[in-house]
Order: C-alpha cells, then sequence, then structure tokens
C-alpha cells in the first residue's frame, strides 16, 4: 500500500464528510440540486459531444456506423449549450430533456450493435439489449418528468451519501494502517 495515502488518511476523512453534507443539502434543498445538476450535465454533455465528433471523424473510414456517432456528439453538443445557457429552465425540463438523449444514446447503440455483429464481433448483442434498456428508460422519463426529476436528485443524493460514508469508513482504515506501520 502506498505509505503517502497512509500518511494523509485524513484527506478520505474530510472527503467523505463533504460527500455527505453535500447529500444532505440535495435531500434538503432538491430545486437547488436539480438547477446545479443541469449546470453539471451541461458541461459534461458539451465535452462528450465534442469529443464523440472527433471520434465519429477519425473512423468514418473505418466504421459505416459514423454518422450516427456523428449525430450523437452534434445533439450533446446543442443539449450542452441549452444546460449552460439556461440552467433555471434546464431544471424544469431536464427530466425531458435526459430521457430524449436517453432515447437518442438507445438508437444509437442498437445500430452500432448491428454494426458490429456485421463485424463479427461475437458479444454484438450486449449493444442491442443495452439500446432496448436506454430507449425504454427514455420512454419512461420522458413521458413521467416529475418522477424522472425525483429519480435524478434521490439517485444522485444516495450516490453522494455512499460515497461519503465508504471515504469516512476508508480514511479510518487507513488510519488504523498507520498505527500498524509506525510501530
Amino acid at each position: 500500500m502506498n505509505t503517502t495515502l497512509i500518511k494523509n488518511w485524513w484527506m478520505p476523512l474530510i472527503k467523505g464528510i463533504v460527500l455527505i453534507i453535500l447529500s444532505i443539502l440535495v435531500f434538503r434543498y432538491p430545486g437547488g440540486a436539480l438547477l446545479g445538476l443541469a449546470l453539471y450535465i451541461g458541461f459534461a454533455f458539451l465535452f462528450a459531444g465534442i469529443i464523440l465528433v472527433i471520434l465519429a471523424f477519425s473512423y468514418r473510414n473505418q466504421f459505416k456506423g459514423w454518422g450516427w456517432r456523428l449525430a450523437e456528439g452534434l445533439v450533446d453538443i446543442f443539449f450542452g449549450f441549452i444546460l449552460i445557457y439556461n440552467p433555471g429552465l434546464t431544471a424544469l425540463v431536464i427530466s425531458f430533456m435526459i430521457g430524449f438523449w436517453f432515447l437518442f444514446y438507445g438508437i444509437t447503440s442498437l445500430t452500432d450493435s448491428f454494426g458490429l455483429k456485421d463485424e463479427g464481433v461475437p458479444n454484438w448483442w450486449v449493444g442491442l439489449l443495452w439500446g432496448i434498456l436506454a430507449i425504454i428508460f427514455g420512454f419512461w422519463i420522458m413521458f413521467r418528468p416529475f418522477a424522472g426529476a425525483i429519480t435524478i436528485v434521490t439517485l444522485l443524493g444516495i450516490f453522494f451519501m455512499v460515497a461519503g460514508v465508504f471515504n469516512v469508513a476508508f480514511s479510518f482504515v487507513l488510519k488504523g494502517m498507520k498505527k500498524e506501520v509506525e510501530r
């Protein structure tokens, strides 16, 4: 084990405490959490879209479904700008936007899986299954936007809480290891 990590056992403790506090804030102020999430997701969409556009052009001669990847990248860039430009409005329609993104992502996964099948990849059906699940989830979120928003914020709060508790527990494991190393 890295002795620097053991010496600085308190760093995961601080990270864990911050994540637990963040989780409490997400549950206490779900509207603000949704607004912050809209901005975060906006930057993530923008970055992912740029990467997808670059990838699509870089393998356009090797993969016949590259146009779908290009379209996905452009849709991601479009959503990224919308989310960043107007996060208040975005927080109101984030469920619909995420649902539409899952729907589009599912369609691109389906087309990719058939491209992989044509290439002779044996587990091409995994992408097909994932695409179908993404489409179903996308429709569920789009047609139940309030439930989708509640689900998104709840999952975010749960994730922060679990990650925080894990980091706190990990810091005490490291602290115990520090005592053993010092002997």
